[in-house]
């Protein structure tokens, strides 16, 4: 495109806008609307630019520089230099007027293709929260957690239909649960006192807090390297709730 060359031949002669627009006797803002491709120069100005550059004008309008003129261009350029100084000055104001018409529409079509590639921002809105209370003694996957208190503060978590169920969140330690759950993972907790087989729940086992599945044989890990952790009439067991998911921290 003759802006590219401009600016290619530009940079070759180690000038910036403001010195190319000096040495063309031209205001900045307009040398810059011809390099951005925002106008398009004249054939006078073609010609004096393609003189500044010491090139031919085929060669600033990215024309191929040996090209042979087709008998029809032949012909038009004999009528044009056969012309009177009038009738000069005619032709080149209807070729301003339509270079400037092609420009325009060019650059219409490029805010059109600009703005249909732009993807609309979308804020993004604050989910909203409840209060659960968080018991601070946590929960053992892997090693149980000594459940030495009931102490708790109440914690944000975001509004799901899970924690709407849970009755209060612990915090994960260890990763005995693993694929599924993780070491520091806010568990949430329904509080009930017997859950089915194979369920994932909360458990007392002689004092210590674990997160564990209830296996017929003891609580049971999904993680492999865990072996499942018996349970005898003699423990001191119960359970504290079925774990329903995890919380989303806000």
């Amino acid at each position: 495109m003759f802006c590219d060359n401009l600016k290619e031949l530009r940079l070759q002669k180690e000038l910036n806008k403001r010195q190319m627009a000096e040495k063309l006797d031209l205001p900045y803002t307009t040398y810059n609307n011809y390099e951005t491709g925002a106008r398009e120069p004249g054939p006078e100005l073609i010609a004096r630019m393609a003189n500044t550059f010491s090139v031919s004008a085929d060669v600033l309008l990215g024309l191929p520089a040996q090209a042979a003129l087709s008998e029809e261009d032949s012909s038009l350029l004999a009528r044009y230099h056969s012309l009177d100084a009038h009738g000069v000055r005619t032709v080149d104001a209807v070729l301003t007027a339509e270079l400037a018409r092609v420009a325009v529409e060019a650059a219409q079509a490029r805010a059109a293709q600009t703005s249909a590639n732009v993807i609309p921002f979308v804020p993004r809105t604050k989910p909203s929260t409840i209060r659960l209370p968080q018991y601070e003694c946590g929960v053992g996957a892997g090693p149980g957690v000594y459940a030495e208190s009931d102490a708790c503060d109440y914690i944000e978590i975001a509004d799901t239909p899970s924690s709407r169920s849970a009755d209060y969140a612990l915090r994960i330690s260890g990763d005995s649960m693993e694929p599924y759950y993780h070491d520091g993972d806010l568990l949430l907790v329904e509080q009930c006192d017997t859950l089915s087989l194979d369920s994932e729940g909360v458990f007392i086992l002689n004092g210590e807090s674990y997160f564990k599945l209830l296996g017929r044989d003891g609580l049971r890990s999904y993680n492999p390297d865990y072996p499942t952790i018996p349970v005898t009439e003699d423990d001191d067991f119960h359970c504290r709730g079925r774990v329903i998911g995890t919380a989303e921290e806000v």
